[in-house]
């Protein structure tokens, strides 16, 4: 049931100790909404300029927090979140000010936790009376308070879309609830590698994800350098700060939703997020007719990486703005918009596949070095048909029609590992890895599959405790991966066998591939009967008795064939577990994902109301 809004809320605004910022954070009492905050984007310097104001006592702006009780009464931050990530990543020792780190022996909280080994004093110290006035300083925090998600909700929205100091594509964004504007925040974070499986996460979480600049001592989040609109010189460095990133995604969702009939403006960008709006009904519209969402999603991944194998695919060192000769220091953003229309349209319109790579490579060398495209004001919808349909003209025998549904699940489903891959450190409660079925062990090799059955019961248990660790999540499960050195070691050992290595850069996948090719010789089977072994056991296993869900989980399995530049090959199997609409019991109990571990949850008096209450407050929160 939709909670029930009250009118009843409360605002105080009072001068809070640094000290006391501090503390709520290291006990997680800082949450952030994904849905209004943007990125963590401050530079070092930037963070070394508010302690220099607090250090000498100028005032700093006032921090606006929310908070509900309906969500363990944790505050939220509605304005300030780069203030306080300055003031707690500066105590926690991450960088220094004036070439000196924070005296950790000057206050008895960060003290303890320092002979906890919580926290590392890092060398020089800073004088400890100015570590004591640091702690000391008072900030005006504004709470707003009350007893419904709905009105701490409204009160983002609001606050987060008067514009302060945002770019134009921040206001869109802050608070918007409508369909492409999900779909815009979505796709951004997966191409950045920001990517997190809730819209509400601690402050402590979001800093891995952080972005992180060239000089920055503090190098924990994502290299600036690395993100792929950096790599790939499409826009430059400081865009990111004002999420052009993300108004470029919008704008190629919109070229690809409304099928280049609109032009390319502030006032279209403005209204496809008013929900009132002739342009978002029509948006909506289309988008609710369409059930390849997800899809959708996939293929900027996949077209990304395409125009970044074309790129090198003579020069290693190069990427798509110098490949295709585009000289000017101005953005990119235009010129990548057209290239990524045409791939689409003929990958997804077409239904066509890149066959001649070589010819693609040199149909797009220098396409761009005599043809400019004029930036800034508005793109007529006739100018950017034009410029895409010449650009197909140019690829186009390069491709080759697709003629089974088959290459282009599986093409998907390679793009879903990688797209995994990245973000499979910072979110290891819904991905899982395990190096195969088999046992490798002082007494030999397993041999038949029969002895493994209650090994993969494990991993059904597995499925079953992603599935109820928040609702509307899924995750994934990869058998033929490797995550550990030693454990590649010990099975090629054993098994006779060589990991597969693939990429050399950050956006490709380091884990050591082992598949389960070597594993079907040993056990005298091909894959087909291998898989149809897994699905039945899912199918059959009495520890689970929501068969709907077992139904899907078994057919959620698949075999992706992951091949490196050299042509070698692996074959390795997926599972994606789903949520359902309840709760998924296992052996007589409910599991859940507490990092990488399945978790039985203790009190089993309370634990169906508990489970529940998280399920409604976070499909309400994510309406």
């Amino acid at each position: 049931m939709r909670p029930q809004v009250s009118k009843k809320s409360t605002t105080t605004v009072d001068g809070t100790k640094i000290d006391k910022i501090f503390r709520d954070y290291f006990e997680g009492n800082f949450s952030v909404n994904r849905r209004y905050q943007r990125k963590l984007v401050w530079s070092e310097e930037q963070k070394i300029k508010l302690i220099d104001s607090i250090v000498h006592e100028i005032p700093i702006p006032l921090i606006l927090l929310a908070k509900s009780d309906k969500f363990n009464g944790a505050f939220e931050i509605v304005d300030g979140l780069q203030r306080i990530d300055a003031i707690v990543s500066f105590i926690e020792n991450r960088y220094p000010f004036e070439g000196r780190y924070f005296d950790l022996e000057s206050w008895g909280y960060t003290k303890l936790l320092k002979d906890q080994g919580m926290l590392s004093q890092r060398e020089p110290v800073m004088d400890q009376e100015m570590a004591v006035r640091i702690t000391e300083y008072q900030i005006p925090i504004s709470t707003y308070e009350s007893s419904t998600s709905s009105a701490v909700d409204e009160t983002f929205q609001r606050i987060n879309s008067s514009g302060r100091k945002l770019g134009m594509q921040e206001v869109r964004q802050a608070g918007s609830l409508t369909k492409i504007a999900e779909l815009v925040r979505k796709i951004s974070a997966e191409t950045r590698g920001d990517v997190s499986r809730t819209s509400i996460m601690p402050l402590s979480e979001m800093q891995e994800n952080a972005l992180t600049w060239k000089n920055d001592e503090d190098q924990r989040g994502l290299p600036v350098d690395e993100i792929y609109w950096i790599k790939e010189n499409v826009l430059r460095r400081d865009d990111l700060r004002s999420s052009m990133d993300e108004q470029l995604i919008l704008d190629i969702l919109l070229d690809i939703i409304l099928e280049l009939k609109e032009n390319s403006s502030s006032d279209i960008r403005n209204s496809a997020y008013e929900e009132d709006s002739t342009l978002n009904k029509r948006i909506e519209k289309e988008l609710h007719k369409r059930s390849d969402l997800k899809n959708l999603e996939k293929d900027f991944a996949s077209i990304f990486s395409l125009m970044s194998n074309i790129a090198r695919y003579q020069d290693a060192k190069s990427n798509w703005t110098i490949h295709t000769g585009k000289k000017s220091n101005n953005s990119s953003s235009r010129y990548f918009e057209i290239a990524f229309l045409a791939f689409y349209k003929l990958l997804r319109e077409e239904n066509l596949a890149p066959e001649d790579y070589e010819y693609i490579h040199a149909q797009t060398k220098d396409y761009w070095a005599s043809y400019k495209i004029e930036s800034g004001g508005t793109w007529t919808a006739a100018d950017k048909r034009k410029a895409v349909n010449k650009f197909i003209g140019a690829i186009q025998g390069g491709f080759e029609k697709i003629t089974t549904s088959s290459a282009e699940i599986a093409r998907q489903d390679l793009e879903r590992l990688k797209v995994d891959f990245k973000r499979y450190a910072h979110e290891n409660r819904f991905f899982e890895l395990k190096t195969g079925l088999l046992h490798y062990g002082s007494d030999g090799v397993t041999t038949k599959i029969q002895e493994r059955r209650a090994f993969f019961e494990k991993i059904i248990k597995t499925a079953s405790a992603m599935a109820n660790t928040e609702p509307s999540s899924s995750g994934v499960i990869y058998i033929g991966v490797s995550d550990r050195e030693s454990t590649t070691e010990h099975v090629c050992k054993h098994a006779d066998t060589e990991p597969l290595k693939l990429g050399q850069s950050s956006d490709d996948i380091f884990h050591d591939i082992l598949g389960v090719d070597h594993e079907l010789e040993r056990l005298g089977m091909n894959i087909d009967e291998l898989m149809e072994t897994l699905s039945k056991w899912i199918i059959e296993s009495d520890k689970v008795e929501d068969e709907a869900w077992k139904k899907r989980l078994a057919s959620s399995l698949r075999t992706i064939l992951v091949r490196n530049a050299e042509g070698e090959s692996r074959l390795i199997i997926a599972l994606y577990p789903e949520s359902s609409n309840s709760l998924v019991v296992y052996d007589g109990r409910y599991y859940e994902r507490i990092g990488s571990s399945n978790s039985e949850a203790k009190e089993e008096p309370m634990l169906e109301d508990n489970l529940w209450e998280r399920y409604e407050q976070f499909n309400y929160r994510n309406l």
